[in-house]
C-alpha cells in the first residue's frame, strides 16, 4: 500500500499498536474523569478494543474504538498508523486475542495514568 518494505513482525506490530492504545487511553481517560461509575475504566476500554478488533480493516477498527469511547480524534504519528494498516491482519489479531494484555501494557506506558488531565497528549 504505502511502503512495501514493512515487515509485519508480531512484536513490532504490538509495540506500534501499544503506542496507539496508550494515546487513545490517555485522551479517553482525561475526557471521562469520573463519569463511569461502578466499572473500572480498563474494563470498558478492553471491551471496546476487543469489539473493534472484529472490524474488517484496521482503519475501521480504529474508528470503532474511538467512537465507542466517544473520542472525535486522537494524535498518533501517521507513520505508525500506516504501518499498522499495512499489517492489519496481525494488528486485528492482537486486538481480538490479546486484549487484556494490551490494555495492561498500554496503561503502563503512561506515567501516573491516574493523574491524566483533559488536553494532555502522549
Amino acid at each position: 500500500m504505502y511502503n512495501m518494505e514493512v515487515i509485519c513482525d508480531r512484536e513490532r506490530v504490538r509495540e506500534r499498536l501499544l503506542d496507539v492504545l496508550a494515546s487513545t487511553w490517555r485522551k479517553w481517560k482525561a475526557q471521562q474523569a469520573n463519569k463511569i461509575k461502578g466499572t473500572p475504566h480498563s474494563d470498558v476500554f478492553a471491551h471496546r478494543l476487543k469489539v473493534a478488533g472484529y472490524e474488517p480493516t484496521f482503519t475501521r477498527a480504529l474508528e470503532k474504538l474511538c467512537h465507542g469511547l466517544s473520542l472525535q480524534s486522537i494524535y498518533v504519528p501517521p507513520e505508525i498508523l500506516r504501518e499498522l494498516e499495512e499489517c492489519e491482519e496481525v494488528t486485528l489479531s492482537l486486538m481480538r486475542h490479546e486484549t487484556v494484555f494490551l490494555v495492561a501494557l498500554a496503561m503502563d506506558r503512561i506515567p501516573s495514568w491516574k493523574d491524566v488531565k483533559e488536553g494532555d497528549e502522549l
